[in-house]
């Protein structure tokens, strides 16, 4: 989100020459200062904070501010962001760089553990039901999941992919590996769990004593991708080539228990989810 904000930003054109974007949304709703500073007066009422200038908020203790519950991404301010990523990419008025952006399969960890509470499921309109045919299927939680990480992560950036393959190339991506010592429990790639590959390097949270011979080659693999669209602005990695994107085309490249390009991938879906969220995003007759 920072990156694409970056982006869009006029006054930080050319400070850089490439970007790469990890689950980084992409489609942003309209706001303004005015929207999100009284957003910020409600969000401290409710929490009951009557500090009103910026000496009093600092001298808020953190525990009081933890019940502030409100988001602190980027937006327009009418002075060095004057529009959304969104809408600077549908006018054309991105910064024109080489791009890398993709998403994860289980970017829905940031919905909570499960079950999630009847009452925190969307109600999901009859024709979402129909395209999302299998994880309907598998119930409403399954659905609901879905539909987030679709419509929050997966969608947009194939849209932002597609919207930026007219200049400089953009590549797309799917993470969908799942650690070896994850797997009796999880099926998905949580958010951010691509980072360890990307960086090939594992931390502290995970003892290199836990670490497959089959994650250190996903590491390699990922690792070489996103250094050499570092040194070169293109990524060159693997055995199969990573295409640019292009819209007609629909390739992205899935890094997973076997990865590959994908054409195609889950079209009807995000084709739904598009049809639906861009009206949203104040981007007049651009789409």
């Amino acid at each position: 989100m920072s990156t694409l904000a970056l982006l869009a930003t006029p006054k930080a054109k050319g400070l850089y020459s490439k970007a790469i974007v990890q689950s980084g949304l992409g489609w942003f709703e309209p706001t303004t200062l005015t929207k999100q500073e009284q957003a910020g007066v409600e969000a401290l009422a409710k929490a009951g904070i009557t500090a009103s200038t910026s000496e009093e908020l600092r001298a808020v203790p953190a525990d009081r501010l933890a019940a502030v519950n409100m988001s602190y991404g980027p937006f327009p301010d009418g002075r060095l962001m004057t529009e959304t990523a969104t809408q600077a990419l549908a006018a054309g008025r991105l910064a024109d760089v080489p791009l890398i952006i993709g998403s994860n399969s289980g970017e829905d960890s940031l919905m909570g553990p499960g079950p999630i509470p009847t009452a925190r499921l969307p109600q999901v309109p009859a024709v979402a039901r129909a395209i999302y045919r299998e994880e309907a299927a598998a119930g409403d939680e399954a659905l609901a999941r879905a539909l987030f990480t679709d419509r929050v992560f997966t969608a947009p950036a194939r849209w932002v992919a597609a919207k930026a393959a007219p200049g400089q190339p953009a590549w797309l991506y799917h993470f969908s590996y799942v650690a070896t010592r994850m797997r009796p429990a999880i099926t998905r790639a949580a958010h951010a769990a691509e980072i360890p590959y990307v960086f090939e390097y594992w931390g502290r949270r995970t003892p290199v004593s836990l670490v497959s011979d089959e994650d250190r080659a996903m590491a390699t693999l990922m690792h070489a991708c996103w250094v050499s669209f570092a040194k070169s602005g293109a990524p060159r990695c693997g055995e199969a080539a990573w295409p640019a994107y292009q819209p007609q085309a629909d390739q992205l490249m899935e890094f997973g228990a076997e990865s590959g390009v994908r054409t195609n991938f889950r079209k009807a879906r995000l084709d739904g989810q598009q049809m639906v969220a861009l009206p949203t995003l104040g981007l007049g007759a651009a789409k």
